[in-house]
C-alpha cells in the first residue's frame, strides 16, 4: 500500500520529498512497481486492440441462434438435419446434428446416429436434454425459431463447452474463434456476448431515422417487402408451435415474449388462418396515423416488450364501441377474456382488429429492426 501511496503523490508532483525518505532499496521497489503497473496498463490497451478479437466481433453477426447447453460440453461440427415430422428422420446420417421443436422418445434410433440435438423449446429436464446427459452428446434447448433460422443440410457448428450460454455458428466463425481462449475473465470477450446484445435476435438492421419523427407512407413503402416477409415468417413459426399444442406455443414464446405478450398471442390466430392473399390486403390498409399513435405511446418504455404488448392491446380496446354491459378495463387487463368475447360475439369486426394488428406488428417489426420514426 506504501508504493501505491508514493506513486500518487508522484503523479501529484510531490515524488521528489517522498523518495528522499527512503532508502535506495525501497526507490528500487517503487521504480519496479511504477515498471510493472505501466506494463500492464500498455498490455491491457494492446489486448483491447488485438485484431483477432474484432474478427470475432465482426464475425459474431454469423451466429446463428444461442440457447441452454445441456448434455456434453463439447463442441462438433456437423450437417443440420431440420426434423418437423417422422418422414424426416429417414434423412438423417451418422454425424449429422439434429434440429427441431423436440425430440420424441420414438425417435431413439435417429437421435442414436446425431452427433448433436437442437431444439426450439425445452429446459434441463425435456426429452432432449435427458438424451443428452445419459448419452454424453452436446443438447441446445430453448433455441427460438432454430427450425426456421437453420437450413437443412447446412453445415453447422453447435458449441455448448461455454458455460451457460450455448450458441449454433456457420463454420467459419469457429475457425477465427479457434486459437481464443473464451474462458478468459477478459471485459472484451463477455461484451461481444452479452446477454442483452442485439446479436441475440438474429436479422437486425443498421438504425434507420425518419425526416420527421413520424412514419410515413414512404417509409412503410420503403420496408414493405421485409415486413411482408416478416409476418408471413411468424404465422409459419407461430401455426407451427400450434400443430403441436398450446402448451409448445407458450414454452416457445417464453424465449422472445414476457407473460402479457404471450397471453396476447391466441388473439391473432384468426388473422394467421387466412391466406396469403387476406393478409396481404390488410398489410396493405395498415393506418399510418395509428401506427404513429402506437410507437409514441410504445416509446415511453424503449425496449421494454412487455409495455409495447400492453400499449398494442390497450390502444384497440380503446377504440372499440362496446356494449354498456362490458367492462373495457376487464379487456384491457386480461387479453384471454378479451378472446373469450370475440369468439362468442361479432361486435368486434374481425377486420378491425386485424388491421389493428398489422399496425402493432408494424411497430414490434420497426423496434426489432432499429427503425426510428
Amino acid at each position: 500500500m506504501v508504493h501505491i501511496s508514493i506513486i500518487k503523490k508522484i503523479i501529484d508532483g510531490k515524488g521528489v520529498l517522498e523518495m528522499k525518505k527512503y532508502k535506495s532499496n525501497h526507490i528500487v521497489l517503487l521504480i519496479a512497481h511504477m515498471l510493472l503497473v505501466s506494463s500492464l496498463i500498455f498490455l491491457s490497451c494492446s489486448f483491447a486492440k488485438n485484431s483477432s478479437y474484432h474478427d470475432v466481433y465482426n464475425k459474431a453477426e454469423k451466429e446463428i441462434v444461442r440457447g441452454t447447453p445441456v448434455g456434453s460440453k463439447k463442441l462438433v461440427t456437423g450437417v443440420a438435419r431440420v426434423v418437423k415430422s417422422a418422414d424426416d428422420l429417414k434423412k438423417i446420417n451418422n454425424g449429422d446434428i439434429i434440429v427441431t421443436i423436440m425430440t420424441k422418445e420414438l425417435w431413439s434410433s435417429a437421435l442414436k446416429k446425431s452427433s448433436g440435438i437442437i431444439t426450439n423449446v425445452g429446459d434441463n429436464n425435456c426429452h432432449a436434454a435427458l438424451y443428452g446427459k445419459k448419452n454424453s452428446i452436446p443438447v441446445l434447448v430453448g433455441a427460438a425459431y432454430a427450425t426456421e433460422k437453420i437450413s437443412d443440410g447446412s453445415v453447422i457448428t453447435l458449441d455448448c463447452s461455454q458455460g451457460t450460454v450455448g450458441r449454433v455458428y456457420e463454420p467459419d466463425v469457429m475457425e477465427k474463434m479457434s486459437h481464443i481462449n473464451m474462458n478468459t475473465k477478459s471485459n472484451v470477450c463477455v461484451n461481444i456476448y452479452d446477454e442483452d446484445s442485439t446479436l441475440y435476435y438474429g436479422d437486425w438492421y443498421g438504425q434507420e431515422q425518419s425526416t420527421n419523427g413520424k412514419a410515413t407512407p414512404e417509409l412503410f413503402n420503403k420496408h414493405y417487402k421485409s415486413f411482408v416477409s416478416y409476418v408471413f415468417d411468424m404465422r409459419k413459426t407461430l401455426n407451427y408451435w400450434r400443430s403441436w399444442g398450446d402448451w409448445t406455443v407458450r414454452t416457445g414464446a417464453k424465449t422472445q415474449c414476457g407473460p402479457f405478450e404471450i397471453k396476447c398471442i391466441p388473439l391473432i390466430y384468426d388473422l394467421y388462418d387466412k391466406d396469403d392473399k387476406y393478409i396481404e390486403s390488410i398489410i396493405s390498409q395498415v393506418e399510418i396515423d395509428y401506427v404513429n399513435l402506437l410507437y409514441e405511446k410504445c416509446s415511453a418504455k424503449p425496449g421494454d416488450k412487455e409495455w409495447r404488448a400492453h400499449v398494442l392491446h390497450s390502444e384497440h380496446i380503446k377504440k372499440l364501441s362496446l356494449p354498456d354491459d362490458v367492462s373495457k378495463e376487464i379487456l384491457i387487463k386480461d387479453p384471454e377474456k378479451y378472446k373469450e368475447f370475440i369468439e362468442r360475439t361479432t361486435v368486434v369486426s374481425a377486420e378491425l382488429r386485424h388491421k389493428d394488428m398489422i399496425a402493432g406488428l408494424f411497430v414490434r417489426f420497426c423496434s426489432e429492426r432499429k427503425i426510428t420514426f
